[in-house]
């Protein structure tokens, strides 16, 4: 359950995934149904489901970019060429982990 609330927290009950998202939410009831961690968890369920035309939806993730862009500039950066010889890929590239990430849960 430590590990469950660690989890949660950082990621301000979204999970990293669907299957987390449902595994971390059954555990947080069944320790406390009526708990704190449980009901924060509740209006995040709606980052994962949605009703389409032809029945209900979950959703893993929007895409790869964020972590794609964050890999690539890790491996330029461990090239140790990467300030002179990519400085604008990486500025570029800083702009969108900036802008991509939700680092302020009212932004969602």
């Amino acid at each position: 359950m430590d590990h469950v609330h660690y989890e949660d927290e950082n990621t301000r009950y979204v999970d990293i995934g669907p299957v987390n998202k449902v595994v971390n939410m059954l555990c947080c009831y069944l320790e406390k149904p009526d708990g704190d961690a449980f009901k924060k968890h509740l209006p995040r369920i709606k980052d994962y489901l949605w009703v389409a035309e032809d029945g209900m939806k979950m959703q893993g993730y929007n895409g790869s970019q964020l972590w794609d862009t964050t890999f690539a500039v890790q491996a330029l950066a461990a090239t140790r060429v990467a300030e002179a010889r990519y400085a604008e890929c990486l500025k570029l590239a800083h702009e969108y982990i900036d802008n991509t990430q939700v680092s302020d849960p009212k932004q969602q």
